[in-house]
């Protein structure tokens, strides 16, 4: 899919193309969402996931991660990402990219650094 870019995109525009409704699994079909263990080391798949996303490269600026962002903020209702707590709401982030991002929605944070 191609975005064409003759003029600014909305932000419901931007979410029609590229966000999914389905909140899946990154993990697998039986990592359900109960959030109690299923892994044999006892750890939650979620929190198996988490702990994936500290190790990688933060999502906003390539900078070494080590913290988890919520792409929509938690203080916000999601819109079309399964929820505050999804897996498709959350990314890896450097602590500075996340502490500067705060509670803003992604489009007005990523505008908001543009302009800097």
């Amino acid at each position: 899919m191609t975005l064409t870019l003759t003029r600014r995109p909305t932000t419901e525009a931007v979410l029609a193309e590229f966000v999914r409704d389905d909140a899946g699994t990154p993990l697998g079909a039986r990592a359900g969402s109960s959030g109690r263990p299923l892994r044999t080391d006892g750890q939650s798949h979620y929190d198996a996931w988490l702990a994936q996303l500290r190790r990688e490269a933060c999502a906003y600026c390539g900078a070494p991660g080590g913290t988890v962002d919520h792409v929509e903020p938690r203080s916000q209702a999601a819109r079309g990402l399964g929820g505050a707590h999804s897996w498709l709401n959350v990314v890896g982030a450097c602590g500075p990219c996340n502490q500067s991002k705060r509670d803003l929605p992604l489009l007005e944070f990523l505008r908001r650094r543009a302009r800097r």
